[in-house]
């Protein structure tokens, strides 16, 4: 058999096929190639992956990309060398400008989607808030996007205090509503709510996303014994997901410990990465956050999957990506646990620390190399 690329040697994890095993992974024109029983593989790239782990490419499903209009995001090309293969802007465009988040998409190294966000202006800057009241945005063109738009994945809207106001909870029910009736996802930034998370779950249908899971600001998914709340559970039963989104202000460990602790682990690991966050304390990059949900008891399969099954269902592209099932886009993530004294930290001044650490080797998209570590190996 003649490949394009062959990793050998390494722990393969993909959730897809629920395959946690040593197995080589091979690449023939872009796409994840079968590899015969007993048959010999030759290429034109063979890496040695011993003692690494080897994944389907990542994808960070909570990610500010939309640099070149927008005062707080990052290049989106950077994350190449944090894993990431696939991103998800989760609302930095709105119905006014996002034929310029399209035509910035074209031109990146990662695959790029993005949330639509209700408001038209979308979310250029943090100094001052997005207008969230439903009667001024344009629905109209909104239909349009959500209707013609394959990049678009979804509406966006943002549910604090400070947004909201005196709006109380109508943002959120409008948001589902015209989601509703544009057939497609509803998902919600929750932090410091104006009411209990409980009632602000109850809004959501199976499919829709609450985002900030473990946040700290005002009331939280807890209740006052520590419990996760009743509402949150229903939610989840009825298929809500529920997206980590860290951030650099959006987890509290003491939330994430309890909530672990009672079964309510996340469905998504996601950055909410900005200049304010990325390669810097609380956020860092997703392989950061992995490993500080392994920390946390997480199994690897878990971990995995809500950085590559889970976010490639949510926005259409289950089996294309987030896989290396053979036929796949060969999207690859090679990631090393090495020895290093992490120190995990949250704004509240939570600290824990961590003996190791998931480490990027390899990035590969498309069959195409964006970006390799020096010292990973070529056979």
């Amino acid at each position: 058999m003649k490949a394009d690329m062959l990793i050998k040697n390494g722990r393969v994890v993909d959730p897809v096929r629920n395959f946690d095993g040593r197995a080589y992974i091979a690449v023939k024109d872009g796409r994840i190639a079968a590899v015969p029983t007993g048959e010999t593989v030759q290429a034109n790239c063979e890496l040695d992956a011993a003692g690494a782990l080897v994944l389907p490419g990542l994808i960070d499903y909570h990610v500010h990309v939309f640099s070149c209009c927008c005062d707080f995001a990052i290049n989106p090309s950077l994350l190449a060398a944090t894993g990431v293969t696939t991103a998800v802007d989760p609302g930095t465009a709105g119905a006014a400008n996002f034929e310029a988040f399209e035509a910035f998409a074209k031109f990146q190294a990662v695959r790029l989607r993005y949330l639509l966000n209700v408001s038209s202006g979308g979310l250029p800057t943090l100094k001052y808030c997005e207008n969230v009241n439903p009667a001024a945005w344009d629905r109209e063109r909104i239909a349009k996007v959500i209707r013609e738009h394959k990049l678009c994945a979804g509406l966006k809207v943002r549910q604090s205090r400070n947004i909201v106001g005196a709006l109380g909870l109508t943002p959120l029910k409008e948001a589902v509503k015209l989601a509703s009736e544009l057939k497609t996802r509803c998902v919600v930034h929750v932090t410091d709510p104006p009411c209990s998370m409980g009632k602000l779950a109850d809004e959501l249908r199976p499919g829709d996303v609450f985002c900030h899971l473990y946040h700290g600001q005002g009331q939280t998914m807890l209740d006052e014994r520590g419990n996760v709340l009743p509402e949150l559970r229903e939610a989840r039963k009825r298929g809500v997901i529920f997206d980590a989104a860290n951030g650099r202000n959006h987890f509290r460990f003491e939330i994430a410990e309890a909530a672990l602790a009672h079964g309510f682990a996340p469905d998504i690991i996601s950055t909410d990465a900005t200049v304010l966050s990325f390669n810097k304390s609380c956020a860092f990059s997703l392989p950061n956050l992995m490993s500080k949900y392994l920390v946390l008891g997480m199994d690897m399969m878990s971990v995995a999957r809500s950085v590559t099954e889970t976010p490639a269902k949510l926005i259409g592209l289950a089996g294309k990506i987030g896989t290396l099932t053979p036929g796949a886009a060969a999207d690859i993530t090679v990631l090393a646990e090495k020895p290093a004294k992490i120190i995990y930290d949250d704004i509240y001044g939570g600290r824990r620390e961590s003996g190791s650490t998931l480490v990027p080797q390899l990035t590969v998209k498309d069959g195409q190399i964006l970006f390799r570590a020096q010292d990973f190996s070529r056979v």
